[in-house]
């Protein structure tokens, strides 16, 4: 109730979006009590849509259907993830595909006109045949829309647990559960949930990209015409205010010149270009080399204020056909590049933005170098990012301590290159995370004034290098 009261919308929302994760885990009480303080605390006169996302079947109930019906909810989630009972069990799932269908017609017979339904493309031992088997039964409960999701493993699922605990067996005899089962996308499968969509009148929407996606594809939404998640379509277009309550949730504003205003990313920007700084002098980098990477590092992820403008303002992506070409469109560390110079950095901050996503291993992006084929700012900026990515919050999960980030990341230490990485290492045992700290408790008012590049950032972003010696030559 103070997260809603201290929101500051007041002003009536367009679209109400309960979720993600699975809200009707609340008993139908609980929920009623939800629903009622939104009802309360903001005026839902002008809102065009309300979604619940209830998302597993096991947990969707008449009691909590009828509370959602009584409280006005327009659109809510049915998520199978897939219909072969063999897949659900081995990823942890405790419902039936007779369960999502029973709670589907459970939800149609409560009288919700707009249903989505979730799948996940690339689970273990799926392919082309699975799959169908999958489409083609959602096909028969003709959902109002289908969100086409591709696998990506989060670091506390159940099914990453499970792989381990399979590989942790004993003997081989005991393994096998996971032991040969493909676990990718293609864009074969991809293909299939395309056409499918297709015979259920539907046409794609929205688009977007998660880490460690399995066949480095994307996750689509499809639907009727009228059925599209209005909600969905505003988060990515980044045109509207979005105020959010709860654990770990990220309110974005949008002001009236259109700058967006999003605390949280602005700050991991600061964090990641002053512990880079420091990195660069562990490796012995020259004053102005390590000004101008610093730069680069505060700017790297600029591209995605600019990311679905890039998408839904071109005109020619909007066949089914070319859902695959996407992928490239999507790639902010192009788009981040592609701001910068149009503003005249240089080509060193230039190649350290638009490389920082690749891994040592050739398994980065956007154009899969490897080892010293990436430039060297990007290799520094790489590793400061994952490290303030782990050691801050996010609406997912809590911050790791700094021994857990540093042993998440020598895990996969094939992304990084080992020179940077050991300087790194010396840095953060003797600074620790007290950057964030710091910008956390002196840099507000600064970070909420970061936007697009022009003459007024650089001016505020010099605050931060009064300790480094600054080139004659200044930025734009």
């Amino acid at each position: 109730k103070e997260q809603m009261e201290e929101t500051g919308c007041r002003c009536g929302p367009v679209t109400v979006y309960v979720g993600g994760g699975t809200p009707t885990t609340l008993t139908a009480e609980e929920l009623d009590r939800l629903l009622s303080l939104i009802e309360e605390t903001y005026d839902l006169s002008a809102a065009l849509e309300y979604t619940v996302e209830a998302g597993r079947p096991d947990s969707i109930t008449s009691e909590k259907l009828a509370v959602m019906l009584a409280h006005g909810v327009t659109r809510i989630s049915v998520n199978p993830q897939t219909m072969n009972d063999v897949t659900l069990e081995r990823i942890g799932r405790r419902h039936s595909t007779g369960e999502t269908e029973e709670a589907f017609y459970l939800a149609r017979e409560a009288g919700f006109t707009n249903i989505n339904m979730d799948i996940i493309l690339g689970l273990p031992g799926e392919g082309l045949p699975e799959v169908e088997r999958t489409l083609r039964r959602i096909e028969m409960l003709r959902p109002d829309s289908l969100t086409v999701h591709s696998l990506a493993i989060k670091r506390a699922s159940r099914l990453r647990l499970n792989i381990l605990e399979d590989r942790q067996k004993d003997t081989e005899a005991d393994r096998g559960d996971f032991r040969g089962l493909a676990m990718d996308n293609s864009s074969d499968l991809m293909q299939l949930a395309v056409e499918s969509a297709g015979r259920m009148d539907m046409s794609p929407y929205y688009l977007y990209r998660q880490k460690n996606m399995r066949g480095n594809l994307e996750n689509t939404g499809f639907a009727r015409e009228g059925c599209e998640c209005l909600y969905n379509i505003l988060i990515m277009e980044e045109v509207q205010t979005i105020c959010a309550v709860g654990a770990g949730a990220s309110t974005k504003t949008v002001s009236a010149d259109g700058r967006i205003e999003r605390s949280e990313e602005l700050e991991h920007g600061v964090y990641v270009s002053l512990l880079t700084g420091e990195v660069a002098k562990e490796l012995g980098l020259s004053g102005p080399v390590v000004y101008d990477l610093k730069i680069a590092a505060l700017l790297h992820d600029i591209g995605k204020l600019r990311l679905t403008n890039y998408l839904y303002g071109n005109e020619e992506i909007v066949s089914p056909l070319v859902i695959e070409e996407m992928k490239y469109v999507r790639m902010h560390p192009i788009l981040s590049c592609e701001i910068l110079q149009a503003c005249g950095y240089n080509s060193f901050i230039l190649e350290s933005v638009c490389c920082h996503h690749e891994d040592f291993d050739g398994s980065g992006f956007p154009s899969n170098l490897v080892g010293e084929n990436i430039p060297l700012g990007a290799r520094i900026i790489r590793v400061c990012d994952v490290f303030a990515a782990l050691t801050t919050d996010r609406p997912y999960r809590k911050r790791f301590e700094i021994d857990e980030a540093i042993s998440l990341m020598i895990d996969e230490i094939k992304h990084f290159d080992m020179k940077v990485f050991l300087a790194f290492q010396k840095v953060v045992h003797r600074v620790g995370t007290s950057y964030r700290i710091k910008l956390a408790a002196s840099d507000a008012d600064l970070l909420n004034r970061y936007s697009l590049p022009d003459n007024r950032l650089l001016e505020e972003v010099r605050k931060h290098y009064e300790e480094t010696e600054v080139p004659e030559t200044r930025h734009p």
